[in-house]
């Protein structure tokens, strides 16, 4: 998995950054951990527009 998601050229639309580890711990990302905690971060809070 890790593999796919490193030569991934789509990750806008092949969001990488969702990838949990199997304990649900934030695991690598070719941004940084810091990164996809925001990016997670954003996305949960934009759930309510899509969702209501």
């Amino acid at each position: 998995m890790a593999n796919a998601n490193n030569a991934n050229p789509l990750s806008v639309f092949i969001p990488c950054h969702r990838v949990i580890g199997s304990n649900r711990d934030l695991v690598g990302y070719g941004g940084g951990l810091a990164i996809k905690e925001q990016l997670l971060r954003l996305e949960t809070g934009m759930k309510s527009l899509w969702y209501e």
